[in-house]
């Protein structure tokens, strides 16, 4: 960095890039002066002092609003990690003078939320890991976009070539925790509850529930038929949430999916069947990634050691 960059980063207070945020969320410069609290001239003079700053103009004015640039896009980028880790540092010092030592942002899948996430969470208690711990659910690709924001620590998430790879990602490190493949199953009283192996094209007759359109699920179903040359099945009902899935399969005369270590859990409970028809399509694994710049701290090392005790015995029981 030369040292004229160098000055003029020196420049960048939090309150100017607070005002960046929201001017790239709300488009318009009263609404981001409102919301930060400060007048529209004052905002406007700010919007002036960044450009001088940067030495080139940000936004381009006009009657719709406010309209970023590629410098203003590429700025606002890290301005959301600096935004980020200045919250958390003031919830850092909320937290010690409650006697909380960190504040710790989760995310995972809801499928992780079944078990592993528990699992780990109680593991890392018993070690006298003192955290208020932020949990938020969501699919693959909002959990990666979320850690690109910088709004999480580490997330629990699965490995998507099409929504970004985060092993191939210079920006994020990440572990492969353990890898599964996909179930049919049905209620209880279904004709298909037995042991008596059918194939996929036995199953195109079935009412489905099955996951929203273009989740991860969904799309692996749908090419598993493809691949053999089968129209993949419509559902009858879609559900967003897994646990939804199960339970509408549970209570009904419906086939759905899932992976396989929730429904063997399910089978031994007796809350439903395992159809016997072999997939070939695996699921993709799911892994724990994080950005790099945390490589280090200390609430990543310990909540990585919890994760890989906690899914020790999945991977001892897969061998």
């Amino acid at each position: 960095m030369s040292r004229t960059i160098g000055h003029r980063v020196s420049q960048i207070r939090i309150r100017h890039l607070a005002l960046l945020d929201l001017l790239m969320e709300h488009r318009s410069l009263r609404k981001a002066a409102e919301s930060l609290g400060i007048s529209e001239p004052t905002a406007s003079q700010m919007v002036r002092d960044m450009e001088a700053m940067f030495g080139q103009q940000l936004f381009k004015r006009g009657r719709r609003g406010m309209t970023p640039n590629q410098m203003a896009e590429a700025l606002h980028k890290r301005a959301r990690v600096v935004l980020r880790e200045t919250q958390a540092m003031e919830e850092d010092l909320r937290d010690f003078s409650d006697g909380l030592d960190i504040v710790f942002y989760l995310g995972a899948l809801p499928r992780c939320m079944h078990g592993l996430i528990p699992t780990t969470l109680a593991d890392l208690y018993q070690n006298h890991f003192r955290a208020r711990v932020h949990v938020m659910e969501g699919s693959s690709t909002q959990l990666l976009s979320a850690l690109d924001h910088g709004d999480l620590d580490i997330a629990v998430t699965r490995l998507l070539d099409e929504h970004g790879n985060p092993l191939a990602d210079s920006r994020f490190n990440a572990q492969v925790l353990y890898e599964e493949g996909m179930s049919i199953i049905c209620s209880n009283g279904h004709e298909l509850a037995s042991d008596v192996e059918v194939k996929l094209a036995d199953l195109s007759r079935f009412s489905w529930v099955l996951p929203s359109a273009g989740s991860v699920t969904r799309k692996l179903i749908e090419t598993e038929f493809l691949n053999v040359g089968l129209t993949p099945p419509r559902p009858t009902v879609e559900c967003a949430i897994s646990a939804s899935q199960l339970s509408v399969v549970r209570t009904g005369h419906f086939l759905g999916i899932c992976p396989s270590s929730i429904a063997q859990e399910w089978q031994q409970q007796k809350l439903l069947r395992v159809v016997q028809v072999k997939l070939k399509v695996p699921l993709p694994p799911i892994v724990a990634a994080w950005h790099q710049t945390k490589n280090d701290e200390p609430s990543i090392i310990s909540f990585k050691a919890a994760l890989l005790r906690s899914v020790r015995p999945r991977r001892t029981a897969r061998q």
